[in-house]
């Protein structure tokens, strides 16, 4: 089941959310866990954001957040994805979290949606430029 996420669920999140993101090829660092609720619940609260969560029984198993701002060059609605984890035992949930967090962009007013992925992460690129998502940007980043 997917739906829209609230504070209650931030603790849920954490808990298999850091574990999953810990365990990410190219992370070189401790997540800290009370900067990342304070992240969550910013989307739960912020007018243009938004959570929603997925649920096998009473189990959290992934999340997608993000939120709708206009585009500095054409003032154009956009939507951003700002984190999407899904627990990979329950990997097919993405899709469903993303076609969601997709809906809510729709009725947000934005007429086209922005996704960052791991670079590792192939399988979902291929996935996404099945769904007519195309790449325009990569991100590097390096120790200062």
């Amino acid at each position: 089941m997917i739906r829209e996420g609230g504070a209650r669920d931030v603790n849920a999140i954490l808990s298999f959310g850091l574990n999953t993101v810990r365990s990410l090829p190219g992370l070189h660092r401790e997540p800290n866990a009370q900067l990342c609720a304070n992240y969550l619940i910013g989307f739960i609260e912020a007018p243009h954001g938004a959570l929603f969560v997925s649920e096998a029984g009473n189990d959290v198993i992934g999340f997608i957040c993000g939120y709708v701002d206009a585009d500095p060059w054409t003032g154009e609605k956009v939507a951003h994805k700002a984190s999407w984890v899904v627990d990979p035992n329950h990997a097919g949930h993405g899709f469903y979290l993303l076609k969601r967090f997709e809906r809510w962009a729709r009725e947000s007013g934005a007429s086209r949606m922005m996704i960052s992925r791991l670079h590792s992460d192939d399988e979902l690129g291929t996935a996404l430029e099945r769904m007519n998502y195309q790449p325009i940007e990569a991100t590097y980043e390096r120790t200062l």
